[in-house]
């Protein structure tokens, strides 16, 4: 028996009945997300169904029901030509509520998988991929502490073709020709639709359907799953909470991978540019102790190179079109000469087509979404360009070493940033990251040299001397950083640079080999 056959009950609830039991209900929830807002965890609500009318009602429904100054919400329908220069996840991201705020994403990631494989836009292989990134999506809310409720409003064939031929829903709606394609592929959809939720219920937050064909029993039975999942959370506060996964829709599974690479490859090796890969070296080497520091070029062939490089990128940039973006990260000891390499890229490309993302320290906002929201935030649509001074790479990197993410947090962070780059790439995103590399007495000295430069002595912070008490764990997680993230799509290139001019000339010879394999 399918979940959509087992869920059509025909259960009913009298208006007399209904009015006994909302004004609890509804107390019961404003107390519930009153108590949420000092908590350090959101309430997402996903609600899809082939009941689209209903849909719209229950969010009406839960706005009233809730107090709507805490509420987020966002209904989804096909993406426009604008989104689709995104990757596809990218606006599910931008609208994830913040912690401590309820949030109702409708017609989202299940519904827009359902809509792609039925229209024939994705095959079967792309539709398995789109449930990886979904079970990796919400494995990641979930490790972030999220109570998600995933409800699926269900309409039996024989209702959905009797409002079709009064042309309105039971509240009034006016039935339009989406609800008659949803008649008509009522049956292909739903065989993709079992599958979907399956997939992602197996091994993640379970689906619950809910039988839409009288209002009042699913105005209800939304109202008490959500409830439920709320009240269950607040009351135990902990990780006790998913011991009570059977008796809510609040799901748990360990680290979901689905969709990235876990044995991720060499990376494309420019002239004169390392690559890393293979196994940690004797006496606990890493990959930055292969690296060659020594490395230099004269003022004389730094510039001759340097025009040369500018000029290839130059013709390079020019080919993206409106097909590729490009996503360049930058990562490195401070002082490595970060701004210096990004300055020679931008100097060549057209302002209007690129953006450098400085990252510092989280916001007060970004604290309150996962650590991977601010990076979707800034993510180029095609045809234009990215380059992040600092990058997603920092809870592996800072926040690890520096105990703001806990080892469970970090460690799982590698499977969510190969999902994350994954997704990119699938949308046509041409992905490189550098590190650059300097030597403690280097760093030392570049620090001495600030002091005396008005321009560059704010950059300065005690921090920065301190962190240089912890320079071999930064190495070592570096080292982990590169070989649990290195995939020849969106490849590593550590480079050495003591000498500045020979990494910035480095830098850009990598930057424009990649886009000529790229494109």
């Amino acid at each position: 028996m399918s979940m959509f056959t087992a869920a059509e009950s025909g259960e009913s609830v009298s208006k007399q009945v209904h009015d006994s039991v909302v004004p609890e209900l509804r107390e019961a929830l404003l107390m519930a997300q009153h108590e949420l807002k000092s908590k350090d965890y959101p309430l997402l609500v996903l609600l899809d169904g082939d009941d689209r009318p209903g849909c719209n009602d229950v969010l009406n429904l839960l706005h009233e029901w809730m107090d709507a100054r805490f509420l987020t919400a966002a209904a989804f329908g096909k993406p426009t030509p604008a989104e689709r220069r995104f990757p596809p996840f990218q606006r599910y991201w931008r609208v994830l509520p913040p912690k401590g705020r309820a949030g109702v994403i409708m017609r989202g990631w299940a519904v827009d998988a359902v809509r792609e494989r039925v229209l024939g836009d994705l095959d079967d292989d792309g539709l398995d991929d789109w449930i990886g990134h979904i079970r990796c999506l919400e494995e990641m809310l979930l490790d972030d502490n999220a109570v998600i409720v995933k409800l699926w409003l269900h309409l039996p064939r024989a209702e959905h073709k009797k409002r079709l031929k009064k042309k309105r829903s039971l509240r009034g709606w006016r039935l339009d020709k989406t609800d008659r394609l949803i008649y008509e592929l009522f049956d292909k959809a739903l065989e993709v639709v079992e599958h979907v939720l399956e997939r992602t219920t197996a091994n993640s937050v379970p689906w619950r359907v809910i039988d839409a064909t009288d209002s009042r029993h699913r105005d209800l039975s939304v109202g008490r799953a959500v409830l439920d999942a709320l009240r269950a959370r607040l009351d135990t506060d902990g990780t006790a909470a998913r011991d009570a996964a059977d008796r809510v829709t609040v799901g748990v599974t360990a680290g979901v991978t689905a969709g990235a690479d876990p044995h991720p490859g060499p990376a494309h090796e420019p002239a004169a540019v390392i690559s890393a890969e293979g196994p940690r070296g004797p006496d606990g080497l890493t990959v930055l102790d292969e690296l060659d520091l020594t490395l230099s070029l004269p003022k004389d062939a730094y510039r001759q190179q340097l025009a040369a490089q500018q000029k290839r990128l130059l013709k390079l940039g020019r080919k993206l079109g409106k097909k590729r973006s490009l996503v360049l990260g930058f990562e490195g000891w401070d002082a490595a000469g970060k701004g210096g390499a990004i300055r020679r890229i931008t100097k060549v490309l057209d302002a209007r087509f690129y953006r450098v993302v400085p990252i510092a320290a989280p916001t007060e906002e970004e604290r309150e979404h996962h650590h991977l929201w601010r990076f979707w935030r800034h993510i180029p649509p095609r045809g234009r360009a990215t380059l992040f001074d600092r990058t997603w790479y920092g809870r592996v990197l800072v926040e690890r070493i520096e105990g703001f993410a806990t080892p469970e947090a970090w460690r799982r962070a590698y499977a969510e940033i190969r999902d994350f780059e994954a997704q990119l790439i699938e949308a046509g995103a041409i992905v490189l990251k550098f590190w650059l590399h300097i030597d403690p007495e280097e760093q030392l000295r570049r620090f001495e040299a600030r002091r005396s430069i008005p321009y560059k002595a704010y950059k300065l912070t005690e921090d920065d001397y301190r962190n240089r008490e912890k320079w071999r764990a930064y190495e070592q997680a570096a080292d982990d950083m590169v070989r649990e993230t290195q995939r020849p799509e969106a490849p590593w290139v550590l480079v050495p640079a003591n000498d500045k001019r020979w990494a910035r000339v480095a830098v850009l010879r990598a930057v424009c080999d990649h886009l000529q394999g790229a494109l």
